[in-house]
């Protein structure tokens, strides 16, 4: 090579040997500074075009999503404001059906209110027009008894002592509900209710002028078959017997079940 056109020159020592010398020429070193001087910046430049352009293509995904989103709360709040305006609706429309409902239920309760007082009314006057009722203490009017629903023998019983429009004092004493009825061996037995009245003082108090009403409930075991079921009335201070009245069971829940079906027919 001739030395003449050497740019640079690098002088080898190696260890052992002759030493070598390296030349390098002009051309080539300018060419590689050129490259050096005009890539670097453009790789510099490409990698930032690269980058711009896939933040572009980023942000155009950021905002459809964006706008896709911001369709869908659209329908959502629609939706929701639907759904507020339905519950609204059914919020008041079940009011006003509460409020028709609360209506009706004091309508019916002061209908059967005035029942209840003609009904009182005509059992006096009927006394009045039966002497052997009205000097009697008291007597039963209205005796139901109704099978509850639901497993065993339970049942309700209602019934109104009225008193004799002969008489001028007070009735007060204890009344209760005998129910006879025959167990698993055939054997004829007894129950009085409310519970405990086996005992006369232990039965529903009464102290009344004119009429009292009365209710409750009983349970007979399964195996029970029920004959007939009684009133009675004792006195209060010498627990003497006022009133006994006994209703066949059968005949009496017939006659329940005619003025039942009269009713409906009616109806």
């Amino acid at each position: 090579m001739d030395r003449r056109h050497a740019f640079l020159v690098f002088l080898l020592h190696p260890n052992r040997g002759r030493p070598r010398t390296i030349y390098i020429r002009r051309g080539a070193l300018y060419t590689v500074v050129v490259g050096i001087v005009i890539g670097v910046p453009a790789a510099f430049w490409g990698v930032f075009e690269i980058g711009h352009g896939w933040q572009k293509k980023s942000l155009a995904k950021l905002e459809r999503e964006r706008e896709q989103l911001a369709a869908e709360k659209v329908q959502l709040e629609a939706r929701a404001d639907k759904l507020r305006q339905r519950v609204s609706e059914l919020k008041s429309s079940k009011s006003i059906r509460g409020g028709e409902v609360r209506k009706l239920r004091q309508l019916l309760a002061d209908l059967q209110g005035r029942a209840n007082k003609l009904q009182d009314e005509v059992g006096f006057y009927r006394n009045i027009l039966d002497p052997d009722t009205a000097n009697r203490d008291a007597s039963v009017e209205d005796l139901q008894v109704q099978p509850l629903e639901g497993a065993g023998q339970d049942y309700a019983y209602s019934f109104k002592l009225a008193q004799g429009v002969a008489k001028q004092d007070p009735v007060r004493g204890y009344a209760r509900v005998a129910v006879t009825f025959l167990n698993e061996k055939g054997e004829e037995k007894t129950l009085y209710f409310p519970e405990g009245a086996r005992h006369r003082k232990r039965g529903m108090e009464a102290d009344f002028r004119y009429f009292q009403n009365f209710d409750g409930r009983f349970e007979l075991t399964p195996e029970a078959e029920p004959i007939r079921v009684a009133v009675q009335l004792y006195a209060r201070s010498s627990l003497a017997e006022l009133l006994s009245k006994e209703h066949a069971w059968g005949a009496l829940l017939q006659a329940q079940g005619k003025e039942a079906t009269d009713a409906s027919q009616e109806t």
